[in-house]
């Protein structure tokens, strides 16, 4: 009897020390894999938290450089509209002030955004137009036998077909001044030795 007991007490404690072992074995486990993940989870956490500041930094940075472009922009038509005249000019302003390949959509925005929209809007198809211009500028052939003043004449006559009287003095009416003061003055040469010194100086002022 007593060895029956003593055989029935050492198998109950084995099958409560199984029963525990089974009972504590998958919850122990589980906490283990729980804290072996948590440092993964942490791990892979940390670096798309930080690409996310990247990205945003990066974002916030090329908002405020194409801000800063735009303000350039606007600053360097509302001189050219103080002082129209010279297209050429302002196109090497602009080149040199947007580097970037997007300047043509800055240009476009700052245009639709301009306080005077005439004026914007005359300069845009001005440009628009220029390639044009130059097409047909290429295209064209004077003869040698005209004078230089003959030749500007038609130059002249030709941006006036293609891009229209108001814009060719817009983007062109500095360049006429300067070449009408040569062709000007180069005549008042050709005619000096039959002048006498009070015509010349009356010509001149």
């Amino acid at each position: 009897m007593k060895r029956l007991r003593l055989i029935a007490m050492v198998l109950s404690v084995l099958v409560i020390g199984v029963v525990i072992w089974l009972g504590l074995g998958p919850s122990y486990a589980t906490s283990g894999q729980t804290q072996a993940s948590s440092p993964s989870l942490t791990e892979t956490a940390q670096p798309s938290s930080l690409q996310e500041k990247l990205a945003a930094a990066n974002n916030d940075e090329s908002k405020m450089q194409q801000q800063q472009q735009q303000e350039s922009i606007q600053k360097i038509i509302q001189l050219f509209q103080k002082n129209p005249g010279n297209i050429t000019q302002l196109l090497n302003q602009l080149q040199q002030n947007c580097p970037d390949t997007n300047c043509q959509a800055l240009l476009k925005q700052v245009l639709a955004e301009y306080p005077d929209q005439q004026f914007a809007q005359t300069l845009k198809r001005l440009i628009e137009r220029l390639p044009l211009y130059e097409k047909e500028m290429q295209a064209k052939t004077m003869s040698t036998q005209m004078t230089p003043q003959q030749r500007y004449q038609e130059i002249w006559n030709l941006r006036e077909q293609t891009l229209g009287k108001q814009k060719t003095e817009l983007g062109f009416a500095e360049e006429k001044e300067f070449a009408s003061y040569q062709f000007a003055y180069g005549e008042l040469l050709s005619r000096a030795p039959n002048m006498t010194l009070q015509q010349r100086l009356s010509e001149l002022s």
